[in-house]
């Protein structure tokens, strides 16, 4: 154990390097969503998000009415909690020590290791930005009912965030408390994106007695009960349900201004994509200095759109926030002036989010949304194995300080 020890003493400032060189590429790259949010350094148990969605009341044509009718304005604070993700990956000490002789060898076994974990985390926290806090991978659709070790999903999109070797849970809801069967879990044996078709290692109904159509589907952890413990995302900021009274949404209830605070809802499905985005557009505009500057759709969604242009596109590359990478997008004149119409692979495909962009913010540790889980990046020995862990993880907050300047358009999902 103490070559090995010695082993992995060598390499781990090589591996820091290259983690510092390779951050942004593997944190961003393919996640625009992500790459075109603000991001500030931020902390704390709790992070509060002041928003003011009323004017006050002292203004009148008639100074003592002005002067007699004056009221604050009306304002709430968000008190917004962190998510957090972890993604770990073990390597042998037999394995690291076999190398030993070629330095290189391990450093590319290393380097390996933790691209894997870097990116399966990136791709989770590009889809939680557009999720609800819960981290919801997909719903069963099984026309004919649920048979045998196969779930049909509801759209190809969700198909995406399905891999081999992943282990699920089901709930009834995305919100609801319980989880069926006390949390009983599912490993994926295979997906078929086309279809849309998930299979497990065993039955579904056999190890999930309860599982039915309409289930939402978990990656095991990710939810275990009322509580989102995720970053929350903009289906939970701009949800596609107007807020309902008493609701209980990071300490408030948005019921009282519910486009104000919870955005705006365009119903699309009887639409062209086009046509969809301007109403939204348009329903934005209403409120004085709101500037939608951005679209982002699913891969194919972005197709139908396209297809709309008539090989009109103009494509543009856009700089990403705080950051250098930049993401292509397409520039189209909407009713409120120009829009970069972007794709993401995590984007639903029953949704296209309109977003002023300056209105949402990432808030993480040091301004870092994406860590190495252990100090000082050093390797952790796995106390009942002979093997090392590399841990990342990622720990930070999502807001929104203008809900209203942005809007969730539901579209009907392709074929």
């Amino acid at each position: 154990m103490a070559i090995v020890t010695n082993v992995t003493d060598s390499v781990e400032p090589v591996l820091n390097q290259w983690y510092t060189d390779s951050y942004e590429d593997l944190t961003f790259r393919d996640h625009p969503l992500l790459g075109m949010e603000n991001k500030q350094e931020g902390g704390g148990k709790v992070m509060a998000v002041p928003l003011k969605y009323g004017q006050n009341g002292g203004r009148s044509a008639d100074f003592l009415k002005a002067q007699a009718n004056q009221a604050d304005a009306s304002n709430l604070e968000f008190l917004v909690y962190p998510g957090v993700d972890y993604s770990i990956a073990t390597v042998k000490n037999t394995d690291i020590e076999l190398s030993s002789s070629d330095r290189g060898a391990v450093v590319k076994l290393l380097t390996d290791r933790s691209e894997t974990c870097q990116r399966n985390l990136g791709d989770a926290l590009e889809r939680d930005l557009f999720g609800s806090g819960y981290g919801t991978l997909g719903q069963i659709l099984n026309p004919g009912g649920i048979t045998g070790s196969t779930i049909t999903l509801t759209t190809i999109q969700q198909a995406t965030n399905f891999y081999p070797n992943q282990r699920v849970v089901l709930a009834q809801t995305e919100a609801g408390a319980a989880l069926r069967n006390a949390g009983a879990t599912l490993l994926v044996l295979s997906v078929d994106m086309d279809s849309k078709v998930v299979t497990f290692t065993t039955g579904v109904v056999a190890t999930i007695a309860a599982a039915a159509v309409g289930d939402f589907v978990f990656q095991e952890g990710d939810k275990t009960n009322a509580t989102a413990v995720k970053i929350t995302g903009l289906a939970g900021w701009i949800p596609s349900t107007a807020p309902s009274a008493a609701e209980n949404f990071f300490s408030r209830d948005r019921s009282v201004a519910p486009t104000l605070l919870a955005g705006w809802r365009v119903d699309g499905t009887k639409l062209k994509l086009t046509e969809a985005i301007n109403r939204a557009v348009t329903r934005i505009g209403t409120l004085s200095g709101s500037r939608p500057d951005v679209v982002f759709m699913s891969p194919s969604n972005m197709e139908r759109f396209m297809n709309l242009l008539d090989a009109k596109a103009i494509f543009s590359n856009v700089q990403g926030k705080g950051i250098t990478l930049g993401f292509e997008g397409i520039r189209w004149n909407s009713a409120k002036g120009m829009l970069t119409v972007m794709q993401s692979p995590f984007c639903p495909d029953d949704k296209v989010f309109v977003l002023t962009s300056s209105s949402l913010t990432l808030y993480s540790p040091g301004n870092k949304i994406m860590k190495q889980a252990n100090k000082n990046g050093k390797f952790v020995d796995v106390y009942n194995a002979d093997a090392s862990e590399i841990r990342q993880r990622t720990l930070g907050f999502n807001t929104c300080d203008a809900p209203g300047y942005n809007s969730s358009v539901a579209v009907t999902p392709p074929s």
